[in-house]
């Protein structure tokens, strides 16, 4: 190679900080894809939002759907004592539940117009399909959820056919709410994530149940494969509860706990020994009892999730700003590394031609 012996020094000097260089650039280009990962919610932030908009969606649907099959139960209870007579609610009892399931009806279109508020300035198609899938599917099954509100409200539909939407729903929001975990790998986020899910996944099954006695005590019975499904949905609380209890930080456990060992939390056990101690004759829980005691113990699942979201949108905020620090630092090293390796090697090649000159 025909170089003088200052461009040769030059280069010789050069090769281990070109090795410090492409490290740097190593370091810079980590910082950055952890940015971009969440850049088509807008912000990290916004993942910590998206979180909370679709938890606030299932909270709604949750209530809605127990309020809805209580009311037709007590709509069916009616038509039946009236040999058949169909001509919507007749018990005062009826007609408060109706009125209820307005309001929740109301609540659910509120959180699901937010959501869509939210969806509508990003850029869904770039989220990880582990999100963008199950957000699909649920939008996809609420397409449906008119024409069921409006049978269910004329005591036309199946019970099945009322659970069986809103429990597709739910659990498509819950998982679209797991995937938000491909945005991250971070541990602390993705620590608030798991357990905000683990808890989702038991509100879920509280919230089947609550639906499901409210049903059955309002009727009077059980409709066929309901006792099985009961005893099923009980089974997964328990599944579901240990897997909160192993993930969530001490203070959600707690907060969990004392949830349940309340006046309310105990008398809804007693209930439900009721129903699964019961024969065809004697079952005869007041239906709005049961109702108002799920009703709250579902709420209270409901703020120990609004204290994990603000635990992920904490944990999304320090994500944050330690990729921006890390991005800001791989800049100075890449700018100092450079400047140095220019200087450094000047210094040699001009000391090392001086001395062969």
């Amino acid at each position: 190679m025909n170089l003088s012996i200052r461009h040769k020094l030059g280069l010789l000097a050069g090769v281990p900080i070109v090795g410090a260089l492409l490290l740097a650039l190593q370091i810079i280009v980590g910082a950055r894809e952890q940015a971009h990962k969440a850049e088509a919610l807008g912000s990290i932030e916004s993942l910590a939002e998206l979180s909370a908009q679709m938890t606030s969606v299932v909270h709604a649907l949750q209530l809605e759907r127990a309020s809805e099959a209580l009311s037709l139960g007590l709509h069916q209870r009616d038509s039946k004592d009236a040999d058949g007579a169909a001509a919507g609610p007749g018990s005062e009892e009826a007609k408060q539940s109706a009125r209820e399931t307005e309001q929740q009806v109301q609540a659910s279109d509120r959180a699901l117009a937010r959501l869509d508020a939210f969806l509508l300035g990003r850029d869904v198609s770039r989220l990880p399909p582990r999100l963008t899938g199950p957000l699909k599917q649920a939008q996809d099954l609420l397409k449906a959820l008119p024409e069921v509100r409006a049978k269910a409200l004329a005591g036309k539909a199946s019970s099945n056919e009322v659970f069986d939407l809103y429990k597709g729903a739910t659990q498509a929001f819950v998982r679209a709410i797991a995937g938000l975990t491909d945005l991250s790998d971070d541990g602390e986020l993705l620590r608030s994530i798991t357990s905000l899910v683990s808890l989702l996944q038991l509100e879920e099954r509280v919230s089947q149940e609550h639906a499901l006695l409210a049903h059955v005590f309002a009727l009077g019975e059980f409709p066929p494969g309901s006792y099985r499904d009961l005893v099923a949905v009980i089974s997964e609380q328990d599944i579901y509860a240990d897997v909160f209890r192993t993930t969530a930080a001490v203070r959600y456990q707690q907060s969990y706990g004392q949830s349940t060992t309340t006046d309310s939390a105990k008398r809804l056990l007693q209930l439900r020994r009721t129903a699964l101690e019961s024969t065809e004759d004697d079952l005869t829980v007041s239906p709005a009892e049961w109702f108002e005691l799920g009703k709250e113990k579902v709420k209270a699942l409901g703020d120990i999730e609004l204290t994990l979201n603000d635990q992920v949108r904490s944990a999304a905020l320090d994500k944050f700003r330690r990729t921006q620090r890390a991005l800001t630092v791989s800049v100075a090293l890449v700018g100092g590394v450079v400047l140095f390796s220019l200087a450094f090697a000047w210094f040699l090649a001009s000391s090392s031609t001086r001395r062969v000159q």
